[in-house]
């Protein structure tokens, strides 16, 4: 009703974010609002944990042009592996794609 799940081209396989429909700040949210975004997150989490136990939640709350665009990026930590090209460039290499990850999180 008030959020949806995106799962994008991100660095690691399976990351995932949740947005809101309409731009806001976080402290904006309504009780309402809160209580899907909790769903959401044990959806996610849920899902997360059938593939690993380890992953990091990052709530971003900041100005995005003129509007406030509140999300959070959900980031499984996985077995994927990490060499110089990666940490010397910062780019990354995403075996899982976003249409597969999409399809992790819906099934």
């Amino acid at each position: 009703k008030f959020f949806r799940l995106l799962a994008v081209d991100g660095r690691f396989p399976y990351e995932v974010e949740i947005h809101l429909k309409e731009h806001k700040k976080f402290q904006e949210l309504k009780d309402e609002e809160l209580k899907e975004l909790a769903e959401f997150l044990k959806f996610v989490i849920k899902k997360i944990k059938t593939i690993t136990d380890s992953y990091n939640v990052l709530f971003f709350n900041g100005i995005k042009g003129k509007y406030f665009h509140f999300f959070i990026r959900i980031i499984p930590r996985t077995e994927a592996r990490f060499g110089g090209f990666e940490f010397s460039d910062n780019v990354f290499v995403n075996s899982v794609g976003k249409d597969k990850a999409f399809e992790f999180y819906t099934e």
